[in-house]
């Protein structure tokens, strides 16, 4: 006969113990297993800077911001635990990119911004950091500055506001083109703003005009051409800039590239570009940099920075620039091109290059090489040894002098000129030349100019400018241009003026800066004569290269007693003109080998009396 069963104890009391010792023991188990993961992550995602260094005798990774193999500076005092066996110098945590955004160091904070956009992460880790670069504009600008730029460290636009999507964008630029002032220095812009502004109006029904024409009245998009086209004329003054700015250029800018940019041109990417490099540059403010940040603009910019189009890529890259101070105070405003470095570097530049292009020159057509002589040309034989195709470029100075002089800051000036009226009116007894070259100073100033060694290089009447600016610099108290100026290029300068100047005067009436450049004139005659004192009391460098050949007028428009200013060395170029006496055919063209002669033994000589002066100081 069966036992009886105690008292109390039933099948369901028996499930129910089974119940909570299984639960006990999957908590024990999530606890032990959650421990487990957290001391191995710890252990093989240790916060380590890039710059980190260990010493191999104790457990810890001491961070140095400035030199790496003194162990006794710590301009970061922290010190990580960790295993030594566990430590992986190529695994970083995405904090160490809002750790490096706190660094006092402006060069530690830039190498540790280079390498983290160089690092390979994955997509949870660059969601991170694009969370942490979106509370700071300025990390935002550094990443896409970066020499190479990943777009997942930056978060997509976030929607507009129902309030800003009610006008359309044609609509918002109207309103932006009719707020701008028209100044008296930018007459060219009434007649500008007038045509762009009647188009854009409402028209009901067909004209006269166009029963006539049969075209009917602009589209949408002609009429949003013409405004991006009027916006960009507009962002080239300083005043309307700020206005532009204040009235949310960048917003519609913004709604531009989301609802229109299927069907935007090239050139139209080109306004666009111009228009943010012209804000940037005369209307820059934390807000508006927080705004182009946060608008998704960045991508864009980094892309055409890029870019193979030159126009597209110089402008894109001075945006950029324009808002990124934190590298350099320099700011580029209309005008001024930053040719090298495009992009961010690990270090400062050392010197700088500035480039001033001639009469109806420019810094798109000045600066290419001899397209004339590339049928000739042969493949060139490679540093490392074998053979390469030939190394074709729009802009030398950007191609090949950067790879020439990676450590240099490399400046090109563009300005408008005509052979028959000047945006300048002068007054009696004053030259243009003069007030070019108050301006042109102005802005190279702004562009940070006189912090660091300069080379000028300068073609045709850019010689002149340069010359003047000089001077003007001369009579300034204890100027950093003037002390910092190491040496002077001249290609085909006509220091005391050109035949061709004489022979256009007598058909046409031509424009006062062109009027300056006649034979002989006063002018030069006394600059050139103010210049050669100033080289001999500060004892610049100067190479000069003259014409030998004449263009498609049958003669030279700079003789070779006017471009050889008889002071530095002098050279003939065989069998070119006036337009490539600033052209090299190839890298290895003598014309261009003896630039690169030249500013090596002007650096080298600088760099040895800096030495000098130095020890005679200690």
């Amino acid at each position: 006969m069966a036992a009886p069963k105690p008292a109390g104890f039933s099948l369901w009391k028996r499930k129910r113990y089974l119940v909570v010792a299984g639960a006990g023991a999957l908590f024990v188990g999530l606890a032990a297993g959650g421990c487990a993961l957290y001391v191995l992550f710890k252990f093989r995602r240790a916060e380590i800077l890039p710059a980190s260094v260990h010493d191999k005798t104790s457990r810890y990774i001491y961070i140095s911001s400035r030199d790496s193999s003194d162990l006794s500076r710590k301009d970061i005092q922290d010190r990580i635990p960790v295993r030594v066996e566990k430590y992986f110098p190529e695994l970083f945590r995405p904090a160490n990119l809002l750790r490096a955004s706190a660094m006092s160091d402006p060069q530690f904070r830039r190498q540790i911004i280079d390498e983290m956009t160089r690092h390979q992460w994955l997509d949870w880790e660059a969601y991170q950091i694009a969370q942490k670069a979106f509370a700071d504009p300025k990390l935002m600008v550094a990443i896409a500055r970066s020499q190479i730029f990943n777009p997942k460290l930056l978060f997509k636009p976030a929607k507009l506001r129902r309030v800003y999507l009610e006008p359309s964008v044609r609509d918002e630029m109207t309103r932006i083109l009719t707020a701008c002032p028209v100044v008296s220095v930018y007459g060219k812009l009434t007649r500008k703003k007038e045509k762009v502004l009647s188009l854009a109006a409402d028209r009901k029904g067909f004209s006269l005009m166009d029963y006539v024409t049969l075209i009917g009245p602009p589209s949408d998009m002609q009429v949003v051409r013409a405004l991006i086209d009027g916006l960009s004329e507009f962002s080239e003054d300083p005043a309307s800039c700020v206005v532009m700015r204040d009235a949310g250029v960048i917003r519609v800018i913004n709604r531009l590239m989301k609802e229109e940019r299927l069907w935007l041109t090239m050139d139209d990417f080109r306004l666009v570009v111009r228009i943010l490099a012209n804000v940037s540059a005369n209307a820059l403010s934390p807000g508006m940099v927080e705004e182009i940040s946060k608008a998704g603009l960045l991508p864009w910019l980094s892309e055409w920075s890029a870019s193979k189009d030159l126009d597209l890529c110089l402008r894109a890259s001075k945006a950029l620039a324009n808002l990124d101070p934190e590298v350099e105070s320099a700011v580029y405003t209309s005008g001024v091109y930053l040719l090298h470095p495009l992009r961010r570097l690990k270090a400062e530049p050392v010197f700088d290059v500035v480039f001033v292009h001639g009469l109806r020159g420019g810094v798109l057509k000045t600066w290419r090489q001899n397209v004339r002589s590339i049928k000739e040309l042969q493949p060139l034989d490679s540093a490392v040894g074998g053979e390469e195709s030939y190394l074709q470029t729009l802009c030398w100075p950007k191609d090949w002098l950067s790879l020439d002089f990676p450590s240099s800051r490399i400046i090109a000036v563009d300005y408008e000129t005509s052979f028959f009226q000047s945006p300048y009116s002068p007054g009696e007894g004053e030259s243009v030349m003069l007030l070019r070259s108050i301006d042109m100073l102005n802005r190279l100033k702004q562009a940070g100019l006189g912090t660091r060694p300069i080379i000028w290089i300068a073609h045709s009447m850019g010689g002149i400018l340069v010359k003047q600016m000089l001077l003007l610099s001369a009579g300034e108290r204890n100027s950093p241009i003037l002390q910092k100026t190491l040496g002077c290029v001249f290609y085909s300068t006509p220091h005391i003026g050109s035949p061709f100047a004489d022979q256009m005067a007598r058909l046409v009436k031509l424009s006062p800066e062109v009027l300056d450049l006649r034979m002989n004139n006063p002018y030069l005659v006394h600059l050139q004569a103010q210049f050669a004192d100033l080289v001999a009391d500060r004892n610049f460098s100067v190479l000069s290269f003259g014409e030998t050949r004449p263009d498609y007028i049958r003669t030279r428009f700079v003789p070779t007693d006017s471009s050889n200013p008889r002071m530095g060395k002098f050279i003939e170029l065989g069998d070119t003109s006036h337009f490539y006496s600033c052209k090299p055919v190839n890298p290895r063209s003598a014309m261009y080998y003896e630039l690169i002669q030249f500013m090596r033994e002007v650096l080298v000589n600088y760099q040895n009396f800096s030495v000098q002066v130095q020890s005679s100081t200690d």
